[in-house]
């Protein structure tokens, strides 16, 4: 099954309603972000944009509390067929609902899973974003390797564990970026690139530099 759905991915085929259903049974976490990475990667190198502020035309999906895997992929087959209908969606974020009494509570895998899957279903929508301030610093780091390419702080969601500060929170978003080794570009609302970062430091080099101890 996992052969067949990376054929399919790999030579630029769209997935079907059953594929989806077979996405969502998979258990191996770490092939299906391998395979939604490669698809990122294909069209976005190493660059990950963010922005600090107006996120822009981002749209959402509320996931979390009730809501099951089904609804999620009909949700999902909905807005790619509005795309398909000429909707002009830019970027799709999922945002984690808010734990409510009786609700069990959302995994980061199940976060790390919905990610990949939105990055497979949605084969035209140009951007994945990770809204931070839903997910918090860690899933939104993670998700960089599950089919994410742009993060946006604060973005749609409730607390998170970022300064509030611009200054702050844009220095927290480089510096996450370049520790998962992608580029970090900035972009404003238009999703137009206003400043371009330097690269990551080789995790390589990093290791070989004489790191600093308290004497």
């Amino acid at each position: 099954m996992t052969r067949e759905i990376a054929a399919k991915v790999m030579a630029g085929e769209r997935l079907t309603r059953q594929d989806g259903e077979r996405l969502y049974a998979i258990d191996n976490l770490l092939w299906l972000g391998k395979v939604a990475h490669q698809v990122r990667e294909a069209r976005y190198g190493n660059r990950v944009t963010f922005t600090v502020g107006d996120g822009g035309s981002v749209t959402t999906m509320l996931y979390g509390q009730d809501k099951t895997p089904a609804d999620h992929l009909e949700e999902l087959l909905r807005l790619r067929q509005a795309q398909d209908d000429g909707l002009g969606c830019v970027a799709f974020a999922p945002v984690l609902a808010p734990a409510t009494d009786g609700s069990a509570a959302v995994t980061p895998a199940e976060s790390l899973k919905l990610f990949a899957i939105s990055r497979l279903i949605l084969d035209n929508v140009p951007h994945l974003t990770c809204a931070v301030a839903s997910h918090g610093l860690s899933v939104a780091q993670l998700s960089l390797n599950f089919g994410v390419d742009d993060l946006v702080f604060p973005g749609p969601g409730t607390a998170a564990d970022l300064e509030s500060t611009p200054e702050a929170a844009r220095e927290e978003l480089t510096r996450l970026i370049w520790d998962a080794e992608f580029t970090p570009v900035e972009r404003d609302a238009e999703f137009v690139v206003t400043r371009e970062y330097d690269p990551p430091v080789p995790q390589a080099q990093r290791r070989a530099e004489p790191q600093a101890v308290w004497s």
